[in-house]
């Protein structure tokens, strides 16, 4: 059964509206490792992480708002409900005095909602939409007290819709059992104002062009002070002459051969990321001081020359350094993202002719942050079968 199929059978319905947590259990084998994860109790005297994702749960199907969404959206709210602390066991911490500890739970559960929806064949905009979900799924909560406010919403609303994100920080919010609780609620409060402001309660905020976003939301990347002064509005001067397609994705999933099918006459950059050389999942170590590997683009972006730029670009720090080198010469990106399928994936991977051994690939996945719309001028999420 696909993700979405998945999902939507687990969604409880009219006229009781009840949730079978035996059922979940069942069907998805991964949730009980949730069971006997600590939680900070500052926040969480509910119980453990299990017992915390079922509360949230079962607070958002008795949301009204959530009942009166459509089937389909509400299969993914309860998808991103059931995986938003996901990576709580894997990301648990003690510090000397045995304080418990989850931080960056939620861009590693980002990461384990795409492995585990990939594997259940979700398809990729579904998929996507339920891991920045996961993402953001904090956002809501301390919004408020963020300098850079206005630019997180601006992102956030590019992956997801604030309103559904909203309402599944109302559910989390619901199933914390501390004496913080209406803070949390006063953030999700702040959230959905800050989103109607900007025009991007049910929609991604809007810009006066495709270089107008890319350049605000990498000012955001740069510098939390430049994000938070940035008018999202300002006028920005006009693209230059350059054009790139940058082409990323997992080894083996077909970046070539889309690349030689739909520009076969462009000069063609290919970029092993240095990280996957030593071994490392990109973004957990610094890069070189300086990578020579960039000459070649650099070059191309200085002559205004369209081209391809090859490489498995699986984070989005390894993306970053491509974009910084885009954006410092003015030029324009189209991002294409090649997936497969698990079992595709593999077995181009064995046919290659430098593949990566099946543990090293299995690890190099475990960084795998899909580009978000708004990362490039054009993003595109490409799956073959």
């Amino acid at each position: 059964m696909s993700g979405p199929h998945l999902f939507a059978s687990l969604c409880p319905g009219p006229p009781r509206w009840r949730l079978d947590w035996q059922d979940i259990e069942e069907a998805l084998p991964w949730i009980r490792a949730l069971e006997g994860c600590p939680q900070d109790p500052a926040w969480h005297q509910e119980g453990d992480a299990l017992v915390h994702t079922r509360l949230a749960c079962e607070a958002l199907v008795g949301l009204a708002a959530w009942r009166d969404l459509p089937e389909p959206e509400r299969a993914v709210l309860l998808a991103a409900a059931l995986l938003h602390d996901a990576a709580k066991p894997a990301c648990l911490q003690r510090d000397a005095r045995g304080l418990v500890s989850t931080r960056g739970h939620a861009a590693r559960g980002e990461v384990m909602s795409r492995l585990i929806l990939w594997r259940l064949c979700a398809p990729v905009a579904w998929r996507e939409t339920v891991a920045a979900l996961v993402l953001h799924h904090q956002l809501p909560f301390f919004i408020h007290r963020r300098p850079d406010r206005r630019w997180l919403v601006i992102r956030a609303s590019q992956a997801a819709r604030c309103d559904r994100l909203a309402l599944l920080a109302q559910a989390d919010a619901q199933a914390h059992v501390c004496p913080e609780q209406a803070r949390l609620f006063e953030g999700i409060a702040a959230f959905i104002a800050e989103a109607r402001a900007q025009g991007c309660l049910d929609r991604p905020r809007n810009f006066a062009s495709a270089h107008a976003r890319f350049l605000y939301l990498r000012d955001g990347d740069l510098a939390l002070d430049a994000a938070a002064a940035r008018d999202p509005d300002a006028p920005v001067a006009a693209p230059g002459p350059g054009r790139v397609v940058l082409v990323c994705g997992p080894p083996g999933a077909g970046k070539q051969a889309w690349g030689l099918e739909h520009c076969p006459s462009w000069p063609i950059v290919a970029q092993e990321d240095p990280l996957l050389a030593a071994g490392q999942v990109p973004g957990t170590a610094r890069p070189p001081a300086r990578d020579c590997s960039l000459d070649a683009p650099r070059a191309l972006l200085r002559e205004g020359v369209p081209f391809l730029w090859f490489g498995t670009f699986l984070s989005r720090a390894q993306r970053g350094r491509a974009l910084a080198q885009i954006a410092a010469a003015g030029a324009m990106v189209r991002i294409v993202h090649v997936e497969a399928s698990e079992d595709t994936l593999f077995a181009w991977n064995r046919r290659r002719q430098r593949p990566l051994p099946g543990l090293d690939l299995r690890r190099l996945l475990e960084g795998w942050q899909t580009p978000a719309p708004g990362e490039g001028h054009q993003v595109d999420w490409l799956a073959n079968p």
